[in-house]
């Protein structure tokens, strides 16, 4: 048997085993619902941490920038170097 046929196959089936799933007329809507929850609260997760990063890589920036800006004005209210 060929790879792509033998992956085409595992494939296949593991599709249709998913769809049999969240189908089943006797708890596939529970399935199905109790699937979105976790989806949604995985999803919540990720956003918070996502949102933390990059409120914390925004706050070193302006750090960064404020101090830049701070050695600048000192560095220009003491005049140019003298040699």
């Amino acid at each position: 048997m060929r790879i792509r046929t033998m992956i085409a196959t595992v494939l296949g089936a593991t599709a249709g085993a998913g769809a049999m799933y969240l189908l089943d007329p006797a708890h596939g809507r529970s399935r199905r619902r109790e699937l979105g929850r976790a989806a949604v609260t995985r999803g919540r997760a990720e956003v918070s941490g996502a949102t933390r990063d990059l409120g914390a890589r925004a706050g070193e920036r302006a750090r960064f920038y404020a101090e830049q800006a701070r050695t600048g004005f000192a560095e220009s209210v003491a005049g140019p170097p003298r040699h």
